[in-house]
Formats: C-alpha cells, sequence, structure tokens
C-alpha cells in the first residue's frame, strides 16, 4: 500500500480509482484528528490511544499509523551523542545507589546462594535488553514510525498482534508508563536521601554535632538538586556523568581495599551461611533488580545516538558496558559481605570507618557523584510526564517553561518522600519489586513474542519457554519481594520508634531521624 506523508504528520493513502471499499487511511484520519491531541517532546510523538470505530476496520498497519500519528517529528533540538556519550550514560545509569546496598543483599542470601543467582539475574537483565531494542528497531522498521521509546513500543507491539491484545494496547502502555514513573521516581528518591544522608554523617562527624536535624538537611539539599535537574540534554550530562562515573570508580577502588585488607582466611568463608533464610532471600532479588534497573534509558539512548546500530551486537556497547557493571558489583557485593558478615549495613559506606580520613572522602566522593548523576535519572519522567500537559498550540517558550515547571515539582515531590521514608533498604527493595522486576523481567519477553511470532515447531517452543522462564523470574521477584518488604514496611509503622547514631571514631551522634537498623543509607 502506497502511503504519502502530509506536512502535518499524518500518514495519508492517495485516493484510488475505485470508490467502493473501505474508507482510506487519509479519509479516516481526516475525521479522528480533530479528536486526537498529538504530543511531540523530542523524537517521542504520543497521541491517545484509542481507535475509533472506523480505525478498528484498518489493516495492522494502518492501525499503527493512525494510533501513533505515523510519527515524524519536528525537528530534535537536542543534539545526538557519540558513542562515547552513549558508553559513560550507559555506564553511569547502572552505577548510581542501589549497588552499595549489594552487599546487605548478600546477607539476605547467602554468600554461595548468591553468588550462584547473581550472575543468572545479570545474564536476564542483560537478554532481556537486547529482547526490548530488538522489538523496538523491528516494530520501527515493519510500520516505518521512526524511534520508539519503551511504552511506544509496548503499544505498537499490541496494536499489530491478535485482535484481543490490540483492545490492551492502551491499557498495557499506561501500565509501562505508570511503572517507568515509579522506577525512575523510586532511583530519584534513593539518590536523594543517599546525599542527604551522608551529607548529614560526613558533616556531624567533622563537626562533632550541629543543632540542624535531619530534615534540615533534607531541605538544604534542594538548593542543589533543582540547579543539576535542569540540565536535559543528553550530550551534556555526558560529561558530566564522566567526571560522576571516574569518582565513584575510585571510591569503589577504595571500599574494595577496606574489604579486603582484614586477613580474609578460609575459615572466613565457612562461618558465612551458604544460603540465607527463605523470607529474606526476596529481599536480595528486590535489591538486585533494583541495581541493574537502567531498561527505560537505555533505549532513549540508543534514540539519541549517531550510530545507534553500534549500541547492540555481541561486541556492542550494551554487552561491554553491562560486563564492566557487572564484575565492578559482584566484587563489591561478595567482599563487601565476606569483609563484614552479619555486621553488613544497608549500604557498605556505613561500614566504613569514620575515623578515616580516607573513608570520609570517599563518602563526599560518593555524595558528590551521586548528585551530579541526578539529571539522569531525572531524564526518564520528565520524557514520559511532559507529553500529557503540552499541546501543539504551545510555543517553544511554553514548552520550555512546562517543562521546567515538571522539574521543580518532581524535586519538590522527591523531597517529600524521601522525609517520610526512613530505611532506604527496605525501600529499594519494594520499588525493585514492584517495578524493576516488571519492567525488566516481564515486560520484554512479552514483547518480543508478540513482535517476533514464534514458529510453530521446537524452535518456536523454544522460544516461548524461554520467555515463560524469564517471565516467572520477574513475577515471582514482584510478588514475593512485595509482599516481604510491605511487611517490614508494616513493622516499621506499627513497631516501636528507634533512632539512628553515627559512628563518628570514638563517640557517637543521633541522627535525629527513626529507622530501622541499618539507620542511614
Amino acid at each position: 500500500m502506497e502511503m504519502t506523508l502530509r506536512a502535518d504528520g499524518l500518514t495519508t493513502k492517495p485516493p484510488s480509482g475505485s470508490s467502493s471499499g473501505p474508507p482510506s487511511l487519509g479519509a479516516t484520519m481526516s475525521t479522528t484528528a480533530a479528536s486526537r491531541r498529538r504530543r511531540t517532546y523530542g523524537s517521542i510523538s504520543i497521541s491517545s490511544l484509542e481507535l475509533t470505530d472506523d480505525e478498528h476496520d484498518l489493516s495492522i498497519p494502518e492501525k499503527v499509523a493512525a494510533a501513533s500519528s505515523a510519527k515524524t517529528p519536528p525537528e530534535d533540538p537536542e543534539p545526538l551523542t557519540s558513542d562515547f556519550s552513549t558508553f559513560i550514560n550507559l555506564f553511569k545509569s547502572y552505577l548510581g545507589v542501589g549497588y552499595l546496598s549489594l552487599p546487605h543483599a548478600f546477607q539476605y542470601a547467602g554468600l554461595w546462594f548468591g553468588s550462584a543467582v547473581f550472575p543468572i539475574i545479570v545474564i536476564a537483565t542483560v537478554h532481556c535488553l537486547h529482547l526490548l531494542l530488538q522489538s523496538s528497531r523491528e516494530l520501527s522498521r515493519r510500520h516505518k514510525l521512526g524511534t520508539l521509546n519503551y511504552e511506544e513500543t509496548a503499544q505498537v507491539a499490541f496494536l499489530g498482534s491478535t485482535p484481543v491484545a490490540q483492545k490492551m494496547a492502551s491499557s498495557f502502555s499506561f501500565t509501562v508508563r505508570f511503572f517507568l514513573v515509579t522506577m525512575q521516581l523510586g532511583l530519584c528518591c534513593a539518590f536523594y536521601q543517599f546525599v542527604v544522608s551522608n551529607l548529614f554523617q560526613f558533616v556531624e562527624c567533622q563537626m562533632g554535632g550541629t543543632r540542624v536535624t535531619y530534615l534540615g538537611y533534607s531541605a538544604i539539599v534542594i538548593l542543589p538538586m533543582l540547579v543539576v535537574s535542569f540540565i536535559k540534554d543528553l550530550k551534556t550530562i555526558s560529561y558530566i556523568s564522566l567526571v560522576s562515573a571516574i569518582t565513584q570508580l575510585i571510591s569503589i577502588g577504595v571500599i574494595l581495599y577496606y574489604c579486603t585488607a582484614p586477613d580474609i582466611s578460609s575459615s572466613k568463608y565457612s562461618s558465612l551461611p551458604a544460603i540465607g533464610k527463605w523470607d529474606e532471600i526476596p529481599l536480595f532479588f528486590g535489591i538486585t533488580f533494583f541495581s541493574f534497573e537502567g531498561i527505560g534509558l537505555v533505549i532513549l539512548l540508543e534514540n539519541k545516538m549517531k550510530n545507534p546500530e553500534n549500541l547492540g551486537g555481541a561486541t556492542g556497547i550494551l554487552n561491554i558496558g553491562m560486563s564492566l557493571i557487572a564484575i565492578v558489583f559482584f566484587a563489591l557485593a561478595f567482599y563487601g559481605y565476606l569483609a563484614f558478615g552479619a555486621k553488613t549495613a544497608g549500604s557498605i559506606t556505613l561500614n566504613l570507618p569514620m575515623s578515616s580520613g580516607l573513608a570520609r572522602m570517599v563518602i563526599f566522593c560518593l555524595t558528590f557523584a551521586v548528585l551530579l548523576s541526578f539529571p539522569l535519572q531525572l531524564y526518564v519522567p520528565v520524557h514520559v510526564l511532559l507529553p500529557f500537559v503540552i499541546t501543539d498550540l504551545d510555543s517553544e517558550r511554553s514548552v520550555a517553561f512546562k517543562e521546567c515547571f515538571i522539574r521543580v515539582v518532581l524535586v519538590f515531590s522527591i523531597f517529600s518522600l524521601c522525609a517520610g521514608i526512613p530505611n532506604i533498604s527496605i525501600f529499594i527493595s519494594f520499588v525493585g519489586a514492584v517495578s524493576s522486576s516488571a519492567l525488566s523481567f516481564v515486560f520484554p519477553p512479552l514483547i518480543h513474542i508478540l513482535t517476533f511470532t514464534p514458529a510453530k515447531n521446537w524452535r518456536g517452543k523454544l522460544v516461548i519457554l524461554k520467555a515463560v522462564l524469564i517471565m516467572t523470574l520477574g513475577v515471582m521477584g514482584f510478588a514475593t519481594g512485595t509482599y516481604t518488604s510491605l511487611t517490614r514496611i508494616v513493622a516499621i509503622i506499627h513497631g516501636p520508634e528507634t533512632w539512628g547514631t553515627l559512628d563518628c571514631g570514638g563517640h557517637t551522634v543521633p541522627s535525629k531521624h527513626p529507622s530501622l537498623s541499618p539507620p542511614i543509607v
């Protein structure tokens, strides 16, 4: 079917010589365009996801074009990124704060059970990233739609499938958006609370105590968070991500030095449980899932690349970057738990001797690096939420104002959430169980199956079996992790109020913030 592109971005079919047959796409779109509000942000064009009765009679490609407005977005002012910039942003997107809780996750799982399951989670995570990227590229090529983000890939995959799946396209796309925003806001909250708590720890230990409360430190941090949140494009973000990544890698090296400095003999290995308690193992999955959550940003990184074909492949940016990340994370988790055992804190930074100037410098460097990482994590929720508040009638100045307003609202919302969440370890596990497991392990195999319908032979059955196994892993992590996390949250709410303390090398300082042990990350 020959189709042409109109100046307003709608796809039309030239009239045929016959007046009989179903209405042309151009005629259908002309009657429905007025009722469909098209929203554009950068390379993302989103319309309302409902098809009219006339559009249900169209062919599958026409339905996709109708629901997606045959997206050919206006010129994007955001500069494209190089392979190196993409690698830095990819590496830094995973090098957040969740990995500092991985030694604590190994305490939940047990030394050898955690060591055995950790590589499986890494392989499944990277595989699902490839599944989503393959689906996005294929759907874009098949329906000539341009670049697709996560929620659009899900929408188009459902619209191009069975009639039952087509009816679910709108609700599924909304679900993906909801989980993306929830997950990224959870990450941002973790970043915010990490900066606040470590700034509090650093100042209180250095000055021997002040009259500023923990909530006061939370309010102080709003200003620098607002400043960095206005860094908008990925190319600029890649520069500060490079500084942040180098700072964090040096800090991780120092942490590993502290973890391996004690004499770790064979008796140390045997003294730690090989497998953790069954009611705590789900917390291991929740924290680990959360530490490897970056799937919402990865597909946006590809869409902003000068050479997107270099992201995938056996020796592509994705595999190289994720391999390095997995090695760093496993070393920190294994040796961190091996060094501190049952005393492993919710964040490995709490196990550092604050009497040491080097340890205090690590805290300061990590806090600075996480602060610089904040705009990268805020990129996804802004990207998802902005299309809901702008219209085609908005000028560039109006769009810029609304984007700034959303960023300010998000930062203050994150501050409000962090003021009421005392224990980041349980919070990380809860968000990881709810959002990360679905986005990373449930949705990508499902989208891939809908995009590439498996053949009805033994190979096709193996593909379906693999997808079911991965999705089962995600569902189990979702269900058990959510239940365990909620149980612990209820215990916090109804239990006796406790107060955290800081070890400042010879003296302790009350945190003035209610928490469970470990008190502060």
